[in-house]
Formats: C-alpha cells, structure tokens, sequence
C-alpha cells in the first residue's frame, strides 16, 4: 500500500523531476492529501499547478473573467479609515506604514500588489503575502513586542509555499512557511515565522484537516477541461480544415482527363488564391459548378458550445457573461446591471483582503488599533443626486435657486441647503455656486 502511494506520487511529480512543492508527505511517506474518485473522475485538491496552468492558464475564458475581476478590485478607491469610518488625513498616518502600502516592494506597485493576492486567490484558493522587516533599532524595538514593522511586502504562489506545523501534521498549528523561489530574498528558499505571514485561505470542506485553502476550480475541473478541447478542437478545424469546396465543369456528362484537371486545379489557384486576389471576381471561360465543402454538424456542435463554456465561466465569479462578449439578448438594461453585478463581485473580493491585511499588518505588526484601510464605501444615492445636477431640469432648478439669493427672496442658509439635499453639493461649493 506505501509503495502505491508513493508510485502515485511520483506519478503527479513527474517520475524522476523535482517534487512539487505542494506535494508533502509525513515521515512514512504518506501524502497529505489524498485523490478523491467521485463517479470516476479523479480530483486533486492540492494539485494547485492544474489550476493555474490548466484552468487559467489554458482557458481563454478563466483567463479573461478573473483578471477583469481583479482589475477592477485593485482599482477601487481607498483611504485609511478610523473606527468610526472618518477619513485619517494622510499627514497623520504612520510615514512607514503609508510607503508600505503605496509602494508594498522596489519593483510593485499597490495596484499591482493588490492584484497578485486576488489572482491567487480566485485560482488557487490561496493567497500568501510575507513581510521583510529592516535590520534598524525602530524595527528590534518592535519585535521585541511581538510587532513588526515591515519594509517590503511580497506575494508567494501556493505551489512554492510548505506550511510547518507545531506537531509535523496537516491539522496543526502553523508556525513556519518555507518558500521556494522568494521574492525579496533572490529567489532561494527561505523559512519564514508564521507570525510574518498572511495567508488568505478558501474554506476547504475537501480536506478540512488541511490549512491549504480549496481553490473555487476544484469543482470545475471537468468544465474549464472540456472547454480546451472545445478551443482545441475549434483551432484544428480551422489549422486542419483543407479545401473549403470543389469546382467542377457544369453539367454531368462532362469528365476532364487527369492532365485537364490538374491544369484547370493550378490556373484556379493562380487566378483566385493568395492575398494580392483579395476582393477581385474570377471570371471563367466555361461553365462551372461550386460545391462548398461546409463544417461537419460535430465540429459546429463544438463551435456552438463555446459561448455556454463563457457563462459557466462568469458562473464560477459571480459576474455576466454579457461583459465579455456574450451578446446574446443583451440590452441595455441588463448592461448596466452586469455592471454593478462586477462591481459588488470586486468590492467583495476586495474587502476580504482589506480586512486580512488590516488585522495582520495594520493592527497586528504597525500596532495600530484605530486605523483602517480600506475601499471607500459607494453612496449610489449621493451619486444619482450628482447625476441630476447635469440634466436640463436640475441646471434650470441650481439656476432659478441662486436667482431668488440675488433677488434677496430666498435666504442664503435656506438656498445652501436646498443644493446640499437635492444636489450633493458640499458647503463650499454651495457658496460658490450661489456667489457668496
């Protein structure tokens, strides 16, 4: 039984090729996770190069939803926070923490940084982040409360992370991450304490036992699979596809010599293949038939099934196909609510990295206990009163408000907080508006 399991081992490390990272077994050569057959089909819920080779990487449909999705996270607006939800002015937050999120490493950028944790997450299920913490008195002074202030913030991928544990088991308590290929440290190996780590984890009711996160593909393996053959099969047909019809001297009583033929086939060719006959019109001297060779109804199948492949896809994330795409009974109605649909899915990715990284790194190492940072929340109210200010009865109404201040038939108070209820304006610009 040990020698099957390890056979099968080798079998997922690629025989005599260096053991997967993710791969890990205990002193008998057990693994740590277990293939799991249902009706058949083999999953691996720890084989996280699948997912993102296979899945994100292979899949042209995974490959455009899930970048879209981050993107629009990273790009949500963000301030630093109290607990009350009051705006913290920049000027009076910690200088080391604010260069730390604004520039997380020498060669990434917050945006950036933002994206790699989301990425890994909505593929792997899995997202690492690690501090590097500079060698000064301000930093041994911190550590040596349990804190740290950190200089540099990186990203890890699952697949080069092993996670140590108290008692050497899946289930126990993590107090180290060895990371291969890490970033800060030239690419080695290094151990780093639990304590410098962040790591954002899916449930994982696979393998709960686990404190490996189980990635939102898992369930999907047979689809985002049989969606590569559907474009693999879509390229062949086209790469493989040979002559598109057949051209034969009209009526059924004529039969060309083998030596007519193969000087009509080239004299064709020359007349009406290439890229210089583009757009012209072949004139034949003799009567001819065409028969168009079409897509067998097999191949169209897998042509047709594509779009169905899209929506699981946008299934998978919550979001609508119609953004990418899929144009089928799309309105403008349903547009706009697509629109708003990815931008909760993004907001909510967004938050939950927010909150890790607020309770890791914010409160947890800088020791700030009343800061927050985090994605401004949207006041679809206030902005449909800002919309209104642009239409033709809001401008005549702002207009008709400060004439009656001029006319001295309104009260000044009265008209400032007539714009600041309909309008959104701030007190400032109310005055502005109203020349006072």
């Amino acid at each position: 039984m040990i020698n099957r399991i390890k056979n099968i081992v080798k079998s997922w490390t690629g025989g005599s090729a260096p053991k997967s990272r993710a791969v890990r077994t205990n002193s008998k050569g057990i693994p740590w996770f277990w293939d799991i057959d249902f009706l058949g089909y083999k999953y691996n819920d720890r084989d996280f190069r699948e997912f993102i080779c296979n899945a994100f990487g292979m899949n042209p449909h995974i490959n455009m939803v899930v970048p879209r999705i981050t993107d629009m996270q990273s790009s949500l607006p963000r301030s630093f926070k109290n607990r009350e939800g009051e705006i913290v002015p920049f000027e009076q937050v910690d200088k080391d923490l604010l260069k730390l999120i604004e520039s997380p490493n020498p060669v990434t950028t917050r945006k950036e940084f933002y994206d790699q944790i989301d990425q890994y997450f909505k593929v792997t299920g899995n997202s690492v982040i690690y501090g590097i913490s500079p060698s000064n008195e301000d930093s041994d002074t911190m550590r040596a409360l349990g804190m740290n202030k950190y200089a540099e913030l990186y990203t890890a991928s699952i697949v080069d992370v092993d996670i140590m544990t108290d008692n050497g088991s899946t289930n126990g308590i993590p107090v180290s991450y060895q990371i291969a290929n890490a970033k800060g440290y030239g690419g080695s190996t290094v151990t780093i304490p639990a304590k410098d780590v962040l790591h954002l984890r899916n449930t994982n009711i696979i393998s709960p036992e686990t404190n490996y996160g189980l990635s939102q593909l898992f369930g999907q393996q047979k689809a985002y699979t049989a969606s590569n053959f559907n474009f693999d099969a879509r390229v062949n047909t086209y790469k493989n596809g040979g002559k598109h019809g057949i051209v034969s001297p009209k009526g059924s009583e004529v039969v060309m010599q083998p030596e007519e033929q193969e000087a009509m086939q080239t004299k064709f060719d020359s007349d009406t293949a290439g890229v210089h006959n583009f757009g012209g019109v072949h004139v034949s001297g003799s009567p001819v038939d065409f028969t168009r060779i079409s897509l067998s109804p097999e191949q169209l199948k897998l042509i047709e099934s594509l779009p169905s492949d899209l929506r699981h896809a946008c299934a998978i994330y919550d979001v609508d196909s119609v953004l990418f795409g899929d144009v089928a009974g799309t309105t403008f109605n349903n547009l706009d609510t697509a629109r708003k649909r990815i931008e909760i899915t993004a907001t909510r990715g967004g938050l939950r990295i927010d909150e890790a990284l607020n309770k890791w790194l914010i409160k947890g190492n800088f020791g700030l206990d009343d800061l927050l940072y985090t994605i401004d929340a949207k006041d679809e109210a206030r902005e449909a009163k800002v919309q209104q200010r642009n239409t033709d009865a809001g401008k005549t109404q702002i207009i008709g408000i400060a004439e009656s201040v001029a006319a001295k038939s309104l009260s000044e108070n009265s008209a400032i907080g007539t714009l600041q209820q309909l309008y959104a304006y701030s007190e400032d610009e109310a005055k502005e508006i109203l020349g006072l």
